[in-house]
This record gives C-alpha cells, sequence and structure tokens, in this order.
C-alpha cells in the first residue's frame, strides 16, 4: 500500500478517535455533574442529622443516641465546620 491508500484509512479512524473522545468528554461533564448532586445531598442529610441530634439531645438528654449520631458524622468527615462558607 502507499502512502495516499493509507490517508483515507488515518483519516476515517482519526474522526472516530474524535468523535468517540467528545463522547467521553460529555460522558466527564454528565458524571460531575452527578458527582456535585450527591455532595450536596450528603452535605443536606448530615446537616439534617445534626439537627435531629440537637433536638434529640434537648428532648432526651439522657440518651446517647444523639451522641453517637455525632460522633458517626465526625467519623466520616461529614461533621461540617462551625464557620459558614
Amino acid at each position: 500500500m502507499t502512502e495516499t491508500a493509507l490517508a483515507p484509512e488515518a483519516d476515517i479512524a482519526y474522526e472516530q478517535l474524535v468523535q468517540r473522545n467528545s463522547e467521553l468528554e460529555e460522558e466527564k461533564a454528565s458524571l460531575a455533574e452527578d458527582v456535585e448532586r450527591a455532595e450536596l445531598r450528603e452535605q443536606n442529610l448530615a446537616a439534617l442529622a445534626r439537627q435531629l441530634a440537637s433536638a434529640l439531645k434537648k428532648r432526651s438528654p439522657e440518651s446517647n443516641l444523639a451522641a453517637r449520631a455525632i460522633d458517626y458524622l465526625g467519623q466520616q468527615g461529614l461533621l461540617g465546620s462551625p464557620l459558614r462558607k
């Protein structure tokens, strides 16, 4: 095969790679959005758990469930910061 005979095949392969790259970039962007939504959901659920633990502690100070919930959030890195963002 000559160099000119390979050129159309190379062009086709290149175009296929460009198309696949574009598809992967779109999928990557979609997955990044999914991760962002999941992280926000996780933060919201952790905040709700902190609020529930606080309410339980006020209502039933003898219960250790509130302390266990807060300890769990801390172990999982979900306790958050006392400073607002």
